[in-house]
């Protein structure tokens, strides 16, 4: 036995000898892994410069690559004493996977190329060399390997250059019952207005890259003191001094403005950028917003804070309260505005409606208008005293495009927004901020005083980060090498700024010309079928009309409710929670109420119309009696909860229940106003497709029923005493929900 044992492992020990690679293959695939790599690390930093036009980043990108060479060299000469690996290949394993990680940002595709590298060039090697002098064995060997290899590179180069990658189609919960919606009769958002567009611009006039704010500037403007950012210190600070010609001391007040030629006076928007490369200009992507604004009698200001973007200098530290800078310096804009609305010799005298103000934030710029918006009112900056603050502006609105959120907190909390109308853009294939966190501080915004506010979230299956900025496109990642995207999902850029026009125009006429007829488009994307591109729009909405009956964040007992003496009853769920809202990278900040349901029948073919009441799951709010009438609209927003795989599963229906205190009801079913919207995937890079990375989150929309729809289906009911609200899951057989913010609000029509 011991015998048959020693001649299988000699058995193995000359089958590995024989297919072992010898030195001429090592060598060849260390050579192709060395000298591939090195030639797309120069096409990639050869590329970032073109961009950035910045020479820092060429002897950036050489000394990064002697360090990893350095790196691989101080890898060789501490492993060739403990083990026999030929030098070479040390070296190239030590090099090459690094840069090629770098280029990708991906640890499974750097693994694949460094194995069809290896691959190729060990066989290539080997063919030059002495191919004919290998024992067949060999030969099979070297021609199966460069099969191999060359074909893992085909297929990556074929990968690269097409959108071969298919997603399963997601279908329009919306649109299922679309012919039962009324198109809004109104002149389109996107239909330029009778006023004339002029063009100017405003700033230091020492610009040193840009000359529309140094010898073509048309209005000089003084530098401010940002005193509560940190950009002196070490090589950071002194490259940022060289290349800007000034530090936090001297920001300038810079912006482009598109304004109508007539009388005025004109509501003032002021709309600011957000993170990019500083070298690569962002404050001219926003022209298609001011040309159609302009058009319709608003001056809109597109103001640069490229100085306060990253750069290679501060890649591993940002700016210290950059986006806290970012808010401050618009208050600072708005604070010339008023000035030369004052001023008798200058060409915006009296044309500035200063009752009329509005702001809009893209990505760090979203983060950046609330907190404008917050330190509008207050005498002081949170985090120091000693810088004062004397503002107060009439700010009406802001419009958040993609933001971040939490970034930079304010007294190591987030920002509540207080009495100022919220519109959050966000699209589904975002690749920068990838979650929804513009619906964070939707769940920030308050409405206490007498007016009329709204605060809306629209989320857009298809849109990007950077097609709301003309100059930024389709690539969210600011890697040169674009083919490694999936970009076959997106939308078009023209369609992108479309529906970008369209509810950014729409939110300022009614907030700022008082045009309240475009509201119900942001509960329903389909209103406004005509002037919107073709794809899902979740929209979720709520004025300061609202009175909630739960939104799941008063306490932890399941049998309350925000209204005093609401209790719950429930039956037949199979998970009953209330939870905080988990986001792809963070928690929401607010709770909501989770429900699942699932009935299990023997016999699979049987419906649930068949079964007894007794076993229909419901969630029902007791409530005491509570004077409602038709001119309200009971309104929640909700979520699919767990993702339902199956393709085959119809999207989620139920019946909604409104008792009164005599008995007589009211049921519609949810589908009255849509069917709940299966969960958005998106792949954002074409290697999740290989991992099978579909990334989802909960995005809740808001479900409007209008009381006088329904008050046919029964005349008795007596609206004043309504004590019961059911949601009765009696139509699909299985599902799970989040809810939240449930409760009624003045109708909008």
């Amino acid at each position: 036995m011991i015998d048959k044992c020693h001649q299988i492992i000699f058995w193995f020990k000359n089958i590995i000898k024989k297919i072992k690679p010898g030195k001429t293959a090592i060598k060849g695939a260390s050579l192709s892994l060395l000298i591939v790599t090195f030639f797309f690390w120069i096409l990639y930093c050869s590329l970032i410069y073109i961009n950035l036009k910045d020479f820092w980043i060429i002897i950036l990108c050489l000394v990064f690559a002697l360090l990893i060479i350095v790196f691989g060299y101080f890898i060789k000469w501490s492993i060739i004493f403990l083990v026999r690996i030929p030098k070479i290949l040390i070296i190239a394993i030590s090099i090459a996977p690094p840069l090629i990680y770098i280029m990708t940002s991906d640890g499974l595709l750097t693994t694949f190329i460094v194995i069809i590298l290896s691959l190729c060039g060990a066989s290539i090697l080997v063919l030059k060399k002495g191919f004919k002098n290998l024992s067949i064995t060999h030969k099979i060997l070297t021609v199966l390997v460069a099969s191999l290899g060359f074909v893992g590179l085909s297929g990556v180069i074929f990968l690269y250059n097409k959108n071969v990658f298919n997603v399963t189609p997601i279908a329009n919960a919306a649109l299922l019952s679309e012919s039962q919606i009324q198109q809004l009769d109104f002149i389109s958002p996107l239909e330029k207005g009778p006023y004339k567009v002029k063009y100017l611009t405003y700033g230091s006039g020492t610009d040193l890259h840009r000359p529309e704010y140094a010898t073509k500037v048309d209005f000089i403007t003084n530098p401010v003191n940002g005193r509560f950012l940190n950009d002196q210190s070490g090589f950071r600070g002194w490259w940022r001094k060289k290349y800007w010609g000034f530090n936090s001391k001297s920001l300038p007040l810079n912006a482009r403005v598109y304004f109508p030629e007539g009388e005025g006076p004109f509501p003032l928007v002021l709309i600011v950028h957000g993170d990019h490369s500083m070298q690569d200009y962002s404050d001219d992507g926003y022209g298609y917003l001011g040309e159609l604004l302009a058009s319709k009698g608003i001056i809109m200001a597109s103001v640069d804070e490229n100085f306060l973007n990253k750069s290679w200098s501060n890649f591993f530290k940002g700016l210290n309260k950059e986006n806290h800078t970012r808010g401050w310096l618009l208050l600072e804009h708005l604070k010339t505005w008023h000035e030369w609305n004052k001023q008798k010799d200058h060409v915006f005298y009296k044309k500035i409606d200063t009752t009329n103000l509005a702001l809009i934030g893209h990505s760090k710029g979203g983060e950046a208008v609330v907190y404008a918006s917050v330190f509008n009112k207050l005498p002081f900056y949170p985090d120091d005293a000693s810088i004062k603050f004397n503002y107060n502006y009439s700010i009406k609105s802001v419009v958040a495009i993609a933001p971040v959120d939490g970034q930079n907190k304010l007294g190591g909390s987030n920002p509540v927004l207080e009495d100022v109308n919220y519109l959050v853009l966000h699209g589904s294939h975002d690749g920068d901020v990838s979650s929804f966190m513009g619906s964070q501080q939707y769940e920030r915004i308050v409405f206490n005083d007498s007016l009329y506010h709204f605060k809306s979230g629209v989320y857009i299956y298809g849109a990007n980060h950077g097609q709301f900025n003309s100059s930024w496109g389709s690539n969210d990642t600011f890697n040169p090498f674009t083919g490694l995207l999936n970009q076959k999902q997106l939308i078009s850029e023209e369609d992108q700024k479309k529906i970008t026009k369209t509810y950014i125009s729409s939110f300022l006429d009614i907030t700022l010309n008082n045009k309240k007829e475009y509201l119900p488009l942001f509960i329903d994307a389909r209103k406004g079928k005509n002037w919107l591109p073709k794809t899902i729009y979740l929209n979720q909405f709520e004025d300061s009309s609202f009175e909630a009956i739960a939104n799941f964040d008063e306490d932890f007992n399941l049998q309350t409710v925000s209204k005093k003496g609401g209790k719950i009853e429930t039956k037949n769920l199979s998970l009953w929670k209330e939870q905080e809202i988990q986001l792809k990278w963070r928690k929401k900040g607010s709770r909501s109420l989770f429900l699942e349901w699932k009935y299990n029948h023997k016999d699979k073919s049987k419906s649930i119309k068949s079964m007894p009441e007794s076993l229909i799951a419901s969630y029902t709010i007791n409530i005491p009696p509570t004077p409602l009438d038709s001119t309200l609209s009971f309104v929640f927003s909700m979520s699919e909860y767990k993702e339902n795989n199956n393709p085959n599963q119809k999207p989620i229906d139920f019946t909604i229940l409104l008792s009164d205190t005599f008995g007589n009801e009211i049921t519609f079913p949810l589908s009255k106003f849509s069917l709940l919207q299966k969960k958005i995937k998106a792949v954002i890079k074409k290697s999740e497709f290989i991992k099978g990375i579909k990334q989802s989150e909960m995005v809740f929309q808001t479900f409007y029923f209008p009381l006088k729809d329904f008050q046919k289906n029964n005349p008795n009911f007596d609206f004043s005493n309504t004590n019961k609200i059911s949601f009765i899951f009696n139509i699909n057989k299985t599902g799970s929900v989040a809810i939240d913010n449930i409760g009624f609000m003045k109708s909008l029509n």
